[in-house]
């Protein structure tokens, strides 16, 4: 592994570069990988260092990196924006390519990140978008946070309820800042209002408990090259018992390596 930083020299973005097995065959593809946002971010830290290191296996050149404002990304939490993580997810892909003379690129997004990268894609060539477990309509996903973060106040496992404060806080959900800009533009994501996408081909892995993945699956702008990969059991991204919880790794990443090969 080899960190780095990239992109804007204002702003600079933290990435760490997973070169392949000395024993694998190289391939003419890299890889970028698009971490979900917010409390989730935490929760699939591991499980993407370990879906990079398997990828490295198969002799792939692997980025991943934090968006900025984020993470170890240069940037006060306060200025996170949806605009500039769809920008930094193409400064990622052009980073990679250089850096491992390849000439395609295959992005996996995991929830949240899956959306971003769908609509970074509109403009950006993707050789391959892989969607795990994506985000399908961003309005829904931020009143599922608003949900977890209510139950999560008043959860006297994790605090004494005779402390717990009166004072809202309009912009913290689950331990993060998300300030007004940033919900506002995080609802007006669907990726059923895409127009175009400049990917060669899409596959998309989802729990069963995926029910807006059907519908988006289904939409004609996706049809001719989405193909849907179906987990079994459920994602429980909506249970507050789990939120410090890591993601561990399981058959989805398998099934994740052996479709892209």
């Amino acid at each position: 592994m080899i960190p780095l930083f990239f992109g804007d020299a204002s702003k600079p973005l933290f990435g760490i570069h997973h070169q392949p097995s000395t024993n694998s065959q190289f391939q003419d593809v890299s890889i970028v990988l698009c971490n979900p946002i917010g409390f989730e971010y935490g929760r699939a830290h591991s499980v993407m260092r370990y879906l990079a290191k398997k990828l490295t296996a198969n002799g792939y050149h692997v980025l991943r990196f934090d968006y900025y404002a984020t993470g170890d990304s240069s940037g006060p939490s306060s200025d996170v924006s949806v605009e500039q993580f769809i920008n930094d997810i193409k400064l990622a892909c052009d980073e990679i390519k250089a850096i491992s003379a390849t000439r395609k690129v295959t992005v996996i997004g995991y929830r949240y990140g899956a959306l971003l990268a769908a609509f970074a894609a509109e403009t950006y060539k993707f050789n391959r978008l892989i969607m795990w477990d994506p985000v399908v309509n961003g309005a829904a996903y931020l009143d599922d946070l608003q949900v977890i973060h209510n139950q999560m106040l008043v959860d006297p496992m994790r605090f004494d309820l005779n402390f717990l404060s009166s004072t809202d806080s309009s912009t913290e959900l689950v331990g993060h800042d998300f300030p007004t800009p940033f919900r506002d533009k995080i609802k007006s994501l669907n990726l059923n209002d895409l127009k175009k996408i400049k990917t060669r081909r899409i596959d998309v892995f989802s729990y069963s408990d995926g029910y807006q993945v059907e519908s988006f699956i289904n939409d004609e702008t996706f049809l001719s090259k989405a193909e849907n990969h179906k987990f079994e059991g459920q994602s429980e991204w909506n249970n507050v018992s789990k939120i410090e919880a890591k993601v561990l790794p399981d058959s989805s990443i398998e099934k994740i390596i052996e479709v892209i090969g």
